[in-house]
């Protein structure tokens, strides 16, 4: 008898613990689906932004971005403003 009630709660913690796993399994692919999205839209923002500067439409990116843009002056300063925001992509 105290077998049989030490395997049957041996099982219900096996249970529990696979049920963990796989809850957390299933919330880091949320996650995962999520920050995929995110990333999409940023890139599309940053592919959007080197053509306008490959076009020479300045006026357009300093209008268009933040008020890093707006203090950006020479080619330099895009670049490395650019640079910065591909860094917090995880491009470089």
């Amino acid at each position: 008898m105290k077998r049989n009630r030490f395997f049957l709660s041996l099982l219900f913690m096996v249970l529990i613990v696979l049920f963990v796993i796989l809850f957390f399994t299933w919330l880091g692919r949320e996650n995962i689906k999520n920050d995929s999205a995110i990333r999409e839209v940023a890139k599309e923002e940053v592919d959007k932004l080197f053509s306008l500067y490959n076009k020479g439409e300045y006026a357009e990116i300093y209008d268009l971005s933040c008020d890093s843009f707006k203090n950006a002056t020479a080619r330099k300063d895009f670049l490395t403003v650019m640079g910065t925001k591909m860094k917090i992509l995880g491009e470089f």
